[in-house]
């Protein structure tokens, strides 16, 4: 069966996903990188991964596609700080803070609180450099 969604639907349904999540975790959201490994994440962050993974291509193998997961978690995450009025530079000082291509970051910066975004830009910031 072909897939005919729009990405943009997509891309709505785990805005929704992620909003979701916070809202009902709230603050004590376990949503952490992993330190080394993505796979040492914290549940919640690599649940919204499975998650994301599934929604994007139901019927294709992860290894099909090993961008489709990455881009899309950058999407949202960029979409999430932009909507949180942040500015360019400090958008994309955040997206690469961690090692490029690590999934569990991205998915940090969609489910973290704001007041997380805040502390790094305060104490990791493109300013505080």
């Amino acid at each position: 069966m072909p897939d005919n969604r729009d990405p943009p639907d997509d891309l709505a349904l785990l805005d929704a996903v992620a909003a979701a999540l916070r809202a009902e975790l709230g603050d004590a959201i376990e949503q952490q990188p992993g330190f080394h490994n993505p796979d040492e994440a914290g549940q919640v962050n690599r649940a919204f991964r499975v998650v994301v993974r599934l929604i994007l291509r139901p019927e294709t193998p992860r290894e099909d596609d090993p961008n489709l997961l990455s881009d899309t978690l950058r999407r949202l995450a960029r979409r999430r700080l932009k909507a949180g009025l942040l500015a360019t530079h400090e958008i994309e000082h955040l997206l690469p803070l961690e090692h490029q291509g690590r999934d569990d970051w991205l998915a940090y910066l969609i489910l973290t609180p704001w007041p997380e975004i805040e502390h790094l830009l305060d104490t990791r910031g493109p300013d505080s450099l």
